[in-house]
């Protein structure tokens, strides 16, 4: 992707091809990017040569201020009628579902698809806030809940890690990648190597289980991985 406007508005034009659902992710992308080459208030951070290429790449992309990013996201919020994109609402079917059973139906149709754009939607569904003073939100995967902040943060990176490999693309020009070369230094040919530098070798083996039982259960289609049960 060379430019995020011209994505997004190319992409909404054709909703009955997932156009809105592609839209809403490229924005989700978007606002991860205008994070990453915001000025910081205070001296600006010594960024090496790597980190200010990057950083050159993204301010090129990323080419919506924050203002248009909101009215972006107004725009498909309350201008738009969901029921033309099917991807966009299966998503919306999802992220409405309750109780153990409607969850593993929406789980199994997503699976069938096995689209990188709506596939977060598994991990967003079976997320909560178990109380109101929680560390962060709690995720269900394969019979466990993972709670505190540092769990929550491993399955946003099991998540992202596994649909590289279900798809999505990783590589070293990536936006994925070039934000996590500007905001943490974490510079490499791709996601996969990205994530690892700023791991450490521990904690992604760890990443990585969680990776590997998210792939499986996608190509296998079982939906009972990603449903808690009642």
């Amino acid at each position: 992707m060379q430019s995020f406007r011209a994505f997004f508005f190319d992409a909404i034009k054709h909703p009955e091809q997932g156009g809105y659902a592609y839209g809403f992710a490229a924005l989700e992308q978007l606002d991860h990017c205008l994070r990453a080459i915001k000025p910081a208030p205070g001296p600006p951070p010594l960024l090496d040569a790597e980190q200010q290429a990057a950083k050159s790449t993204l301010m090129v992309r990323c080419d919506l201020s924050e203002d248009e990013l909101n009215a972006a996201r107004g725009q498909l919020a309350h201008d738009i009628d969901f029921t033309r994109d099917p991807l966009l609402t299966l998503v919306e079917r999802s992220l409405r579902a309750t109780g153990p059973a409607a969850k593993s139906a929406i789980a199994h149709e997503t699976l069938a698809l096995a689209d990188p754009a709506i596939l977060r939607s598994l991990q967003a569904s079976n997320m909560e806030f178990p109380a109101p003073n929680a560390q962060g939100p709690r995720y269900y995967l394969a019979g466990r809940w993972y709670e505190g902040k540092e769990s929550a943060l491993d399955m946003e990176q099991a998540w992202a890690l596994a649909n590289c490999e279900l798809g999505m693309d990783c590589g070293p020009d990536t936006t994925a990648t070039l934000v996590q070369c500007v905001q943490h230094g974490w510079c490499a040919d791709n996601l996969q190597d990205a994530v690892r530098i700023g791991l450490g070798a521990d904690r992604y083996d760890r990443v990585s289980m969680l990776r590997q039982q998210i792939i499986s259960a996608v190509k296998r289609r079982d939906a009972a991985v990603f449903s808690p049960p009642p």
